[in-house]
């Protein structure tokens, strides 16, 4: 006999989104992007998030469809679909590990840098995208590193 879904369980599930999930970047050949530590180690550049049922990506979109109705369009620019895109992408990201200033200083995690780095490459936005949508996935594997491409 089989069981259908408890909504207990679904709520469970849904609450794993607000767990973090850290995962590394990696360039188009599928190899992981790294730097050097200040101890000289090498290290994968990291970016951290939350998942797409979490409460700040329900803030966040509500937000984004409030100025779409305020907005009264009737179309949207790809260039708004984009900035929709990293909004939501920011909203759910709460941490990144390994970028660095032109000077070559580690840049300490804020929403403007990451704003920047997702906004600079579609390849890193789709990694973060990724990893928002299939978050749950993620964490119930032993090793969240391996990201589908």
């Amino acid at each position: 006999m089989e069981h259908a879904m408890r909504i207990s369980a679904l709520k469970e599930l849904v609450s794993q989104d607000e767990q973090t999930l850290t995962f590394p970047l990696v360039d188009a050949m599928g190899d992981a992007y790294s730097y050097t530590e200040a101890d000289g180690e090498e290290a994968d550049v990291t970016w951290s998030v939350i998942g797409a049922q979490s409460k700040a990506r329900r803030k966040a979109e509500d937000a984004e469809s409030r100025k779409l109705l305020r907005a009264s369009r009737t179309q949207m620019e790809p260039e708004d679909l984009r900035e929709r895109r990293i909004t939501l992408a920011l909203a759910c990201t709460v941490g990144f590990c390994g970028w660095e200033d032109e000077s070559g200083a580690l840049l300490p995690f804020t929403r403007q840098h990451a704003r920047e780095v997702l906004a600079a490459d579609d390849r890193i936005l789709d990694q973060v995208e990724t990893a928002i949508a299939k978050h749950s996935a993620f964490l119930s594997k032993s090793a969240p590193s391996s990201l589908p491409q």
